[in-house]
């Protein structure tokens, strides 16, 4: 797809003034395009991540709401 190809060389261009790999993903972790084949099994720790965060939202609000 054309759409993936402008992504690839967007993320590309990040990677050379960033030197970091990088991985766009969509909405179900499925990779869309990357510059790296590292991120190949990201999508096992998606749930991971997005559990994490979730805990640390629900704690941080937690304690919002104690202090209010």
């Amino acid at each position: 797809m054309i759409s993936n190809q402008v992504l690839q060389n967007t993320i590309e261009g990040i990677k050379e003034i960033s030197r970091l790999d990088i991985c766009v993903m969509d909405a179900e972790g499925r990779e869309i395009v990357s510059t790296a084949d590292v991120f190949a099994d990201a999508a096992m720790w998606i749930g991971c991540i997005f559990a994490t965060v979730s805990v640390i939202l629900a704690l941080i609000s937690g304690a919002i709401l104690k202090k209010g």
